[in-house]
């Protein structure tokens, strides 16, 4: 559906470029300053300045960043729970969000899950300014334990691309999975001392 968005509006844009350098050429063409290798150049510079400057890159830094996001699973629900019987009835749901102002682009917030388990998000920009990384860890907050960790890219461009996400990004199955994973170990871990599986 984006994808077809996305072609419509080159093509109506091809349109208008041709539209109004055949007006010029047909104005200048009295006027004797106009020829046909200027009217399509013209043309051509018009119709790749919006192409080469806000439709390619953004699909292009999306592609290569996605090659490194992923899911890194350091500890089960359930192995957690196996290490730390003796206190899953001391876990009370302690919840509280905290957020820091951004330090050179950089935001980073701390969300509570219960008292003993947090996650941690940190929202980076990369060397392309359409895109920023976000990193989310699982954390035990009394041993200071990476549970899960999570790497995620988000394009930061009006949504003619597809899903902003490269865990949302259609034709990427895996990633769509390990997002499901994803929150699937959140959800269990936030529900640690009620829990039973995994």
């Amino acid at each position: 559906m984006y994808a077809i968005a996305v072609l419509a509006i080159l093509i109506l844009y091809v349109w208008v470029c041709f539209g109004i350098g055949w007006f010029v050429y047909r104005k200048g063409e009295k006027l004797k300053f106009v020829n046909r290798w200027l009217l399509v150049s013209a043309v051509v510079v018009a119709y790749n300045y919006p192409l080469a400057n806000y439709v390619l890159p953004p699909i292009f830094a999306m592609d290569r960043y996605c090659e490194t996001a992923g899911l890194h699973l350091y500890k089960s629900p359930e192995q957690w729970k196996q290490e730390n019987l003796a206190e899953i009835t001391t876990i009370t749901d302690d919840k509280e969000t905290v957020r820091t102002k951004p330090i050179n682009g950089t935001i980073y917030e701390v969300h509570k899950l219960n008292s003993r388990i947090a996650r941690d998000s940190i929202k980076t920009p990369t060397e392309s300014k359409y895109v920023h990384r976000y990193l989310e860890i699982l954390v035990d907050l009394q041993r200071n334990e990476i549970l899960v960790e999570k790497i995620d890219f988000d394009l930061h461009v009006p949504q003619l691309y597809g899903k902003s996400s490269c865990f949302e990004r259609t034709g990427r199955s895996n990633s769509t999975e390990q997002g499901r994973k994803y929150l699937h170990y959140q959800k269990a871990y936030k529900n640690i001392n009620t829990t039973t599986k995994d």
